[in-house]
Formats: C-alpha cells, sequence, structure tokens
C-alpha cells in the first residue's frame, strides 16, 4: 500500500464468537470462514464491558468506558455520553485526511439535541443511520461509487442484527446451547432466532468483501470484524464472565496479513484503536488506554498483556463490577450485593426476575441461568479446569495468594484509570443534573 490504507470496521450487536470461524458448527456463516482463512483470527479477544455503548466507547476511542465517560448506555434517559467526541476513531481520521462514512447505529454518544448533531459530533461524513446489514450495504455500495477517491477512506459498518429481536429462525445445522444454559425448547427456538439474525449478519459480510474486490479496494483495505460483547443470554450479556466479555476480532491487513494465522495473545478492544493508528502512522494527541497490536501483526516486537480489565456499571440497572483477566485466572469483585436481575414483586411479596436484559422467555431454566439473588464480594476462577466459571475459588486457601494478586491488581488499575468507582456509588449524569437542579432552587 503506497497510500494510507481504507479502513472498515464491521461490527456486530450481541455476538461474541458465535460464529463458524470459532467453532460453532450450527450457523451458517461461510462468509466469516472464508474471510477468517485470509485475516489473522485473534482467539482471546475480549472487550472492556459486556453492554454496548460502554464497550463501542473503548473500541472507537481506545480509552475504558469510564474514562470515555460512557459508564451505561447512550441515551437520553441516563445522559451517559462520550466525554470528548474528537477522540472518537472517526474524527481522527477525518482530521487527517480520511473521508468518513457511517452505516448503522452510532451508540457511542448522544447529544442533547437531534440524532444528526451527535453523529456530526463524532465527525462522519455521511451517514446512513440503523437498519439490517442488507439494507445498510446497499448504501455501502452507493457510497463506494460516488465517494471522493483523491482520499481514504473510513467506513465503519455496524448493522442491527444480532440485537434483539431476531427474525427467522435458522437451524438446518441443527442448534447450539451453549454449556451454561440448560437447554428447553423456549431456549433452543430463541437460538434458533439468533442463528437466523448472525446469518443475515454473515451476508453483510460477504456482499462488503465483495464490493471492495469488485471496485478493486481489496488491497488497499484494512477490514477489521468484530462484535461489541457477548451472546444476549443470562451468564453472557452484561456479565463478567468469558461468555460476556468475550469477543470475535479478525482483521485482514493487505500484503502483510498471514494467511489464516490464529493468534493467542490476550487482546482487549481497547487496543483496537491504538492499533489502527499505528497501522497508518498517526500519533494520538491524547491518553489512550489500549496497547497497539500492530507489532504483532506485522511480526515486530510485541510485548502482549499479561492482563486484560472489564467492568460493568450501569445497564439496565446500576450494577457495579469490574473484572481482571490472565491467561488462566478470572477475578471478578461486585460492589453491590443484589442481583439487579431480580425485583421485589408485590404481587408475589418475593423477588422475581427480571429479564429486559435477554428478552427471552421466563421459563425454569433461564431463571435457573440467572443463579443466585444476591452476589458475593469476589469471584475467583480457574478458567483451565473450569471454563464455565461455575466454581467460585476466592474462599479457597489454596487459591488465597492469586487472589490477592489479582485483587491488588484490579485496585491498581481503577486507580491508575482514576475509576470514579472508588470514590463511592455512581450516579447518571441525570441523576446529578436532578440534584443540581433541587439546590438552585
Amino acid at each position: 500500500m503506497k497510500k494510507k490504507p481504507n479502513i472498515v470496521i464491521y461490527a456486530s450487536h450481541d455476538s461474541g464468537r458465535h460464529i463458524s470461524p470459532y467453532g460453532v458448527k450450527t450457523v451458517q456463516t461461510p462468509n466469516a470462514a472464508q474471510f477468517a482463512k485470509r485475516s489473522v483470527l485473534f482467539r482471546n479477544a475480549f472487550c472492556t464491558a459486556p453492554q454496548c455503548s460502554p464497550s463501542r466507547a473503548s473500541l472507537f476511542t481506545g480509552r475504558y468506558p469510564h474514562s470515555a465517560g460512557l459508564s451505561g448506555l447512550a441515551r437520553r434517559s441516563t445522559g451517559f455520553t462520550l466525554a470528548d467526541p474528537s477522540q472518537h476513531l472517526s474524527q481522527r481520521l477525518k482530521k487527517n485526511g480520511y473521508t468518513t462514512a457511517l452505516f448503522g447505529i452510532a451508540h457511542e454518544t448522544f447529544g442533547g439535541g437531534s440524532p444528526q448533531e451527535h453523529l456530526d459530533a463524532l465527525g462522519f461524513d455521511f451517514v446512513k443511520f440503523n437498519g439490517p446489514a442488507s439494507s445498510l450495504t446497499d448504501a455501502f455500495e452507493g457510497w463506494l461509487i460516488n465517494r471522493n477517491t483523491d482520499h481514504p477512506f473510513y467506513a465503519q459498518i455496524t448493522p442491527s442484527e444480532t440485537h434483539r429481536n431476531f427474525g427467522d429462525p435458522e437451524s438446518s445445522l441443527g442448534v447450539t446451547c451453549p454449556e451454561y444454559l440448560e437447554e428447553s425448547e423456549e431456549i433452543l427456538d430463541d437460538i434458533a432466532r439468533f442463528q437466523g439474525d448472525i446469518k443475515k449478519w454473515d451476508e453483510g459480510l460477504g456482499r462488503i468483501l465483495s464490493l471492495l474486490q469488485e471496485h478493486g479496494l481489496t488491497e488497499e483495505t484494512i477490514v477489521i470484524v468484530t462484535t461489541d460483547h457477548g451472546i444476549p443470554y443470562p451468564r453472557a450479556k452484561a456479565s463478567l464472565y468469558d461468555a460476556g466479555i468475550e469477543i470475535m476480532l479478525m482483521v485482514y491487513v493487505p500484503s502483510l496479513t498471514e494467511e489464516g494465522k490464529v493468534e493467542d495473545a490476550l487482546i482487549s478492544n481497547v487496543d483496537i484503536l491504538p492499533t489502527i493508528l499505528d497501522a497508518i502512522g498517526i500519533k494520538s494527541d491524547t491518553q489512550l488506554d489500549g496497547q497497539s497490536f500492530w507489532p504483532l501483526l506485522t511480526g515486530n516486537e510485541y510485548t502482549p498483556n499479561e492482563y486484560v480489565f472489564s467492568g460493568r456499571t450501569f445497564h439496565t440497572q446500576y450494577d457495579p463490577m469490574r473484572s481482571i483477566r490472565t491467561d488462566r485466572f478470572k477475578y471478578i469483585r461486585n460492589f453491590e450485593a443484589v442481583w439487579p436481575d431480580w425485583f421485589y414483586s408485590e404481587t408475589s411479596g418475593a423477588l422475581q426476575p427480571h429479564l429486559s436484559i435477554h428478552g427471552v422467555k421466563e421459563s425454569e431454566a433461564i431463571i435457573k441461568a440467572m443463579s443466585p439473588k444476591t452476589r458475593p464480594r469476589e469471584e475467583l476462577y480457574d478458567l483451565t479446569s473450569d471454563p464455565m466459571e461455575m466454581s467460585n475459588l476466592a474462599g479457597d486457601a489454596a487459591f488465597e495468594t492469586k487472589r490477592k494478586e489479582l485483587s491488588d491488581k484490579l485496585y491498581h488499575w481503577m486507580v491508575d484509570t482514576e475509576d470514579p468507582l472508588l470514590k463511592g456509588p455512581i450516579g447518571s449524569p441525570v441523576f446529578y443534573d436532578r440534584i443540581a437542579d433541587l439546590s438552585a432552587e
């Protein structure tokens, strides 16, 4: 590549690693399978947060969610938004001569004005807002034909698949139910519909790759295929277990990628933006939390991450927790005792399951999967012997040294990143606005 490469990021919702290149044999993802054969597939990639906006904040800013201003979903009701939209990848690339385009939803920021105002703040020259992969790839084709070819381009393509509500089921190859869920008719039907959306997402990937080939852009374009967090089921999305923070990550770099390479290094999605800047020779003028893995892609000296960090503060409820993961161990610190997936029912006079995060029909299997009604202070798992994270070793004397080591590392990470949770419970920005309004009366 003689000039700066084009950049395409194709990022799904809630997909985890539920595609065939990661060993799921019942999903129809032939395009992802072909892409994996000519890209680098990262087998141990994780996100910084198991929900949409905070994770995408890390993907597109290279900062941890609380550093970027997104401790919760970017929405009017809570007021969370990027603290500085100029740190968004689109803004950074636009300032360095790129034409920028968004195809899909940008859930990284929220402005007080119109949706267009907050999209403008992110630095997109062209926007096709939201929609399924089929309509977004149609828009991408038209934009490719009419774009200014004097500049390299950045295309951020984020289709509505595989976010709920799912469409038609796809079970021609069977249905893969995660080991941490108990099979039931409701769950298998739901996962079949989830697989149907994955198939549509994969068709979108195939169309994008074909369009790049048709327009002679394949050897001029870095393509990154990823997702925001784990799949939308209990013990996955919105949790810090591996099923909640594991992500697919496949990267194609023209003329450099060793075809079909599988990489086992620990990677966080906070590392992706620094890698892109490194690839195109742009130095960041602001602090970044992630570490570029460009040297790993180019065969140069690279010091792998020893730890990856994740956290959750808000989703549909306040539920603060933080985690640290090594290649073998996971340590989780829970900062609230009550599991917010449960609520007190005045009708029954007891705690009942709150299923708004997952959207599947209430069943005994789902309720069981939601685990206890309260959380322990600490959780420690040996991922080698217990990959489903079912046996908490935090109170086991044989693992006390490891528990203390990871607890200390997590604390120092929170200090280094100025995690506001260290100062006490966190309110949403809207909460603080209301307090300010009260004091002004």
